[in-house]
């Protein structure tokens, strides 16, 4: 069997899930916080290295039942990128996770289509899918930050837990996203 031609295992679902979740932990933590205050050169540094570790965690899964390549990794850290910044541009005390959301996934999810469309013919789909997706992932992840630093966690601390809860949810949905897409494609594998 064609690694390329192959559905979206419940076992990729679970890796995915797990390594999207330690990747957003990772990438959001409060370490590069002082790189980030400055958003000089090294803040986007730590910005583009974030979204290269997301892209990249996530491309390990992908990777295996797509030809998607470094630019599968690469569209995480444009987005990843430009949703950092439109959720700190257009957020009050935390990140606002409207704008987050929404540019970094639909940034993701069309630059992601360009890797899917050679083997899905519904890659359209994934653009919406990774907009909404990014948009619930980042809006649980802030309110659950909130909710943790409201009730006595510390700011670092309530960031990690925010981070992990988006990463989690991304991860989670993004790889049922795509086994749903793969499942379509070869409707007698999936079962």
């Amino acid at each position: 069997m064609d690694r390329t031609n192959s559905t979206i295992s419940w076992t990729d679902v679970l890796w995915s899930t797990i390594i999207l979740t330690a990747a957003w932990t990772v990438a959001f933590s409060p370490m590069w916080w002082p790189a980030l205050d400055r958003w000089n050169s090294s803040g986007l540094m730590a910005v583009i290295i974030g979204g290269l570790a997301i892209g990249g965690a996530q491309w390990v899964v992908t990777s295996r039942r797509f030809g998607a390549g470094a630019g599968w990794a690469l569209a995480y850290a444009v987005g990843w990128g430009a949703g950092l910044w439109c959720g700190f541009k257009f957020g009050f005390i935390s990140p606002n996770p409207l704008p987050m959301g929404a540019a970094g996934g639909a940034i993701v999810g069309a630059m992601q289509a360009v890797s899917l469309k050679r083997d899905l013919r519904s890659a359209a789909s994934w653009v919406v899918a990774s907009a909404v997706i990014s948009i619930v992932g980042c809006w649980s992840g802030v309110a659950f930050g909130n909710w943790t630093y409201n009730n006595g966690s510390g700011e670092p601390n309530a960031y990690l837990y925010g981070s992990a809860l988006c990463g989690l949810i991304i991860g989670f949905l993004t790889a049922i996203m795509l086994r749903a897409l793969t499942a379509a494609r070869n409707p007698a594998e999936a079962r």
